[in-house]
């Protein structure tokens, strides 16, 4: 730092490499973690050959001080120079307005990021996913159900972030059939164990639940299907099993409980989802991986699924 601000303090130093220079202090602003010093720094750079690199540092800088709405204003900036397209980002950021508003119970501020985020980017996932908990939340399940539909439309691999909020709001206002049906469909395209769940789930009949669960796990033998199969609630009973099928041997309570467990614990790590960029995994899905920073990052299956 000190070897950059004295070369900053020359008279004499020609302004390309007073911008370097400039350039160089900002970087070690950042490494020192002096993100107030960085900033400034990196603003003073604006209108040089390191304006680019400069707003792209202040746009990840603005992200680790969750900064959102100066994340907003550095990524319409990028865009409106042709660095490339921001939409997505900037939904993001809209979208993490959006749920801090909610948490100080702001609602016509949450309501007016949420648009925007939508606004900014139509097509993605995060903003049809939070619109849709933020109408189920409040009740107006026909709202969320005609929003996650939107979404099963735009961007189907990410409905099975929400699949068992859909059949929950489906129950809620009697939509019961028309979900099972849409359910189904888009299982026969992108077959997966969150959606065979949500399907079991809308069905009363377990000889078609365990008939289903049997047809997965021949066609995709996952070890999240085998669990689901060894489940109490899936186990035939005496008035749903065919009687002309030939007896199947049958394990003792303790074995197949046994037997469960042990497949449980072994499908645990497999119910994770993985970062595409870094390889970070976690039990819960994140829009922003907690290891690479990096946005969408995260397919939207769990690794079985993948």
């Amino acid at each position: 730092m000190r070897v950059h601000q004295h070369l900053l303090g020359r008279a004499d130093l020609p302004k390309s490499d007073r911008d370097r220079a400039q350039h160089a202090l900002a970087q070690d602003f950042m490494k020192a973690g002096l993100f107030d010093r960085a900033e400034d720094a990196y603003k003073a750079l604006a209108g040089t050959a390191f304006d680019t690199e400069a707003r792209l540092a202040l746009l990840d800088l603005h992200e680790r001080e969750r900064d959102w709405r100066a994340a907003v204003e550095i990524g319409r900036q990028l865009e409106k120079s042709g660095t490339g397209s921001f939409a997505s980002r900037i939904a993001h950021y809209w979208c993490e307005i959006a749920l801090e508003a909610d948490a100080a119970h702001q609602t016509a501020a949450a309501d007016a990021a949420l648009a925007a985020a939508r606004d900014a980017a139509p097509r993605d996932a995060r903003p049809l996913v939070l619109a849709g908990e933020r109408a189920a939340a409040r009740g107006d399940h026909g709202e969320a159900l005609r929003l996650w539909n939107t979404l099963i439309t735009v961007h189907p691999a990410s409905f099975n972030l929400v699949a068992r909020r859909y059949a929950a709001s489906a129950r809620a206002i009697g939509k019961q059939a028309a979900a099972l049906e849409r359910l189904e469909s888009l299982y026969e395209h992108a077959p997966t164990m969150d959606l065979l769940e949500t399907i079991a789930s809308l069905q009363h009949d377990p000889a078609a639940r365990q008939a289903r669960l049997l047809a997965h796990l021949h066609e995709h033998p996952t070890m999240a299907a085998a669990q689901a199969l060894l489940a109490p609630k899936t186990a035939p009973t005496a008035t749903s099993a065919d009687a002309t099928a030939p007896a199947a041997p049958v394990l003792a309570p303790a074995a197949t409980s046994a037997l469960y467990d042990a497949v449980r614990r072994a499908a645990r790590p497999l119910h994770r989802y993985r970062c595409a960029a870094c390889g970070f995994e976690a039990e819960h899905y994140f829009w922003q991986c907690p290891g690479c920073l990096g946005w969408d990052t995260y397919p939207p299956q769990r690794l079985e699924d993948l």
